[in-house]
């Protein structure tokens, strides 16, 4: 009898094993962007995210395009179209994210197509939320992407980035440092009478000097 427990047991475990892991073979139908697209899978369309991966935003809402963006979505297209045959391999740690969209690694002709927008630095490694099937080999190939900087680790494209999160910096510095001014200026014509009218006037051309700089 407990041979008999153990067995169902067993029994009850074989269809996770057997099917974590396993490749689906789907046909293309549209490309969204560089990490996701839309395909029919057993006669029904699903949108795929491609998993553990994320390419430059170009369709994203109020988001502009970012570089590489178009180029990564111009491989992901070209590969599905001129693909021979595709399929879709689900992780066992991973099923949909929060819209909705499968979340899958994709084969184009026994090729990942994940880890090659990795290895061909038009995608980094993003979205890690558990111990996923192929994740090691996609942080070694970004380190190789990274190391030959390739597309968006190329330093043209970083150092784009780092002016402009300085440039950003900078101007909520001056606006932080010009509210201080006005607030101590402020209390001082509060508490020294003799000096309101000079410093109220003072922190009129104070305030629009700092206005004008900032509308530049």
């Amino acid at each position: 009898m407990k041979k008999l427990r153990v067995i169902l047991i067993l029994l009850l475990f074989i269809p996770s094993i057997v099917f974590a892991g396993t490749k689906t073979t789907v046909t293309f139908k549209e490309c969204v962007d560089g990490d996701t697209a839309k395909f029919n899978v057993n006669g029904e369309e699903k949108t795929a995210r491609f998993l553990a991966i994320d390419t430059p935003e170009t369709v994203k809402p109020n988001t502009a395009v970012q570089p590489y963006g178009k180029q990564a979505s111009e491989y992901t297209c070209s590969a599905l179209t001129n693909a021979k045959k595709i399929e879709l391999e689900n992780d066992p740690n991973a099923t949909k994210d929060k819209y909705g969209r499968i979340l899958v690694w994709v084969w184009v002709d026994d090729s990942l197509l994940n880890d090659d927008l990795v290895k061909l630095g038009l995608a980094k490694v993003a979205y890690l939320y558990d111990d996923y099937t192929y994740t090691s080999e996609l942080k070694k190939d970004e380190l190789v992407a990274k190391s030959q900087k390739l597309n968006i680790w190329s330093s043209e494209n970083t150092s784009s980035t780092s002016t402009t999160a300085a440039t950003s910096l900078s101007s909520a510095t001056d606006i932080v440092i010009s509210v201080i001014f006005v607030i101590l200026v402020l209390l001082l014509c509060i508490f020294n009478k003799s000096y309101r009218h000079k410093m109220v006037n003072m922190v009129k051309r104070k305030s629009t000097n700092e206005i004008k700089k900032m509308l530049k």
